[in-house]
């Protein structure tokens, strides 16, 4: 097993190969901040009476401190990746008002849907669905190292 040092270094070298001027470090910070605003709207959105994060407005996103963009396709991309993983999606989650005393507890089991490899594509070539908005700035650098990561996955 190699290193995560050796392993962002090889992402990062692929990156420069591709156009995307980074580091290892870079590499490393970016997934890091990807997969924490991804587990915040896994959190978020698993709480019950909170609007889908995909719904919410940027201002609501803020307030929540949220990330302020963050695509839909990420997140299917990010839940093929981590979605069956026990800190993301926990395997049994207890329903609201379901458990009380004397009553017996039921549980919900979720189960994640097939790796969605394919959009990682979509996103790299920067085809978006009409929820999706641009982000200004650096985003197009952004964008292309976010597909790249996901798609050496």
């Amino acid at each position: 097993m190699i290193s995560a040092e050796v392993r962002w270094g090889r992402i990062a070298e692929n990156l420069k190969e591709k156009n995307c001027a980074v580091d290892a470090s870079q590499c490393c910070g970016k997934w890091e901040a990807v997969v924490g605003g991804y587990r915040k709207i896994k959190d978020h959105n698993n709480r019950s009476r909170n609007a889908p994060f995909s719904s919410l407005l940027k201002i609501e996103r803020k307030d929540l401190k949220l990330l302020l963009e963050f695509y839909d396709k990420w997140v299917e991309i990010l839940d093929s990746f981590y979605g069956q993983r026990a800190n993301i999606s926990p395997p049994c989650m207890a329903k609201s008002g379901d458990i009380g005393v004397g009553s017996p507890g039921t549980a919900e089991v979720t189960v994640d849907a097939e790796p969605v490899r394919e959009e990682v594509s979509a996103v790299e070539r920067g085809h978006t669905s009409g929820n999706e908005r641009t982000v200004h700035g650096n985003s197009g650098k952004r964008k292309k190292m976010l597909a790249i990561l996901l798609r050496l996955l």
